[in-house]
């Protein structure tokens, strides 16, 4: 049996490591930076959330914050670290945690990488590209959901290839299926019984571009006036999507479901015509591995 850090950013991807690795008889201690675990830690595993500060606004006083607000959980983190003294350090999300895992010098250390730290932010300066190849070069294992990631991971670091593990992502397709029971159930909460429901389980950030799905939806509804449609998850452009609706007139058609329990999902889904996604980048998405379990059609890029 090991004894395991786990350090994230915090998702939905952190409960299905966190649980196989307990069942497999593992010690566990999950670190993050969510304010909100949100239903991502398992029963019976400690958790320890960093604090993480999101930030708004601009001039130096948000520079000076910004900063500190990195910092200060970082040195939580290296804090965390040396008590806990770890058989293994396995983080993911290089940008943020995955360096700080790095720049610990702690070994062995495990990277988990989810596509958008490697293809997206690694584009946007010098610096973070500088801290995504620190990190890679540093780790011991890598593990990533697809080859579209793992090339990406190449690209920048050549020699990752004789450390890395492919491995993708499944469903549980016991719970995602087809139930028209739920399917009824859920419609007639909402009042579509006989209406037309788009879904956009995608989380209201700017990467998966919901924003684009709520105009493209508009020209939907003035071709088919029954449409309804659907938009899951938390995020920091959800004020700005419900005001966009307003903007729109489609207050009436579109209803935000927010952060939906883990047990209420299949419903939703069920709930649903059609499954809809197209964020600006992607690496193996399980809501739309859930959307094919439940025999939903897609629309995806």
């Amino acid at each position: 049996m090991a004894r395991i850090l786990y350090l994230s950013a915090g998702g939905l991807f952190d409960r299905r490591f966190l649980v196989k690795t307990r069942e497999a008889g593992h010690e566990l201690l999950y670190v993050h930076l969510l304010e909100n675990e949100g239903g991502h830690v398992p029963a019976g595993v400690p958790s320890v959330s960093l604090g993480y500060l999101p930030l708004f606004g601009s001039g130096w006083f948000t520079i000076l914050r910004r900063v500190v607000s990195k910092v200060v959980p970082m040195i939580r983190f290296l804090r965390l670290l040396w008590d806990y003294r770890p058989d293994i350090l396995h983080a993911s999300w290089l940008p943020t945690v995955g360096f700080w895992a790095a720049l610990s010098g702690f070994h062995p250390l495990i990277l988990t990488i989810f596509g958008t730290d490697v293809r997206i932010r690694a584009r946007q300066s010098r610096v973070i590209r500088w801290v995504v190849r620190y990190a890679l070069r540093r780790a011991d294992a890598i593990l990533c959901d697809n080859q579209y990631t793992a090339q990406a991971v190449y690209a920048h670091v050549p020699e990752t290839r004789r450390k890395m593990l492919v491995f993708p992502f499944g469903v549980e397709q016991g719970r995602f299926k087809p139930d028209d029971g739920r399917r009824r159930e859920r419609r007639t909460e909402w009042g579509w019984e006989t209406n037309f429901i788009c879904l956009m389980a995608r989380s209201p950030e700017p990467l998966y571009r919901v924003d684009l799905f709520l105009r493209a939806f508009k020209k939907v509804v003035q071709h088919c006036p029954d449409a309804r449609a659907l938009v899951t998850g938390t995020g920091s452009q959800e004020a700005v999507l419900r005001s966009l609706c307003t903007e729109l007139g489609l207050d009436g058609t579109v209803r935000f479901l927010g952060m939906v329990p883990r047990e209420d999902l299949p419903g939703v889904f069920n709930s649903a015509d059609l499954y809809v996604s197209f964020p600006e980048d992607d690496g193996s998405s399980i809501s739309l591995l859930e959307a094919l379990s439940s025999r939903l059609p897609v629309v995806v890029p």
